[in-house]
């Protein structure tokens, strides 16, 4: 099987504030993992493909987090307790763009010393 990723993915537990475009509440949500293109993370609320987002991403140590627009590219349920498994496109990051590139190169130099 081939693997289509074109960037390394870095497991987390970040937290996460979901806001489904037009809808008025916003959902709490746990990071899974990252990379540049794409987040993976486990949420309460089911999301169906295609769907637009805009996720608040805090990122440990920063006092902004960064706001990314994203499209739903899949959804499953995992469990009662854990809820639904969601796998998101970013398409753009609309604040705060150079912390969350920031984060991410600091996960690779992590795992390249671990």
């Amino acid at each position: 099987m081939e693997n289509r990723r074109r960037f390394l993915r870095f497991d987390t537990s970040d937290f996460l504030e979901i806001e489904p475009l037009g809808e008025p509440a916003k959902i709490s949500a746990e990071a899974r993992n990252i990379n540049p293109l794409g987040i993976c993370f486990f949420s309460p609320q089911e999301f169906r493909r295609g769907q637009s987002l805009k996720i608040y991403y805090f990122i440990p140590d920063q006092m902004q987090p960064s706001v990314l627009r994203c499209s739903v590219v899949w959804c499953e349920y995992i469990s009662d307790e854990k809820g639904f498994l969601v796998g998101v496109e970013i398409s753009d990051v609309e604040v705060n763009p150079e912390g969350f590139m920031r984060y991410y190169f600091r996960k690779i130099g992590e795992s390249f010393w671990e």
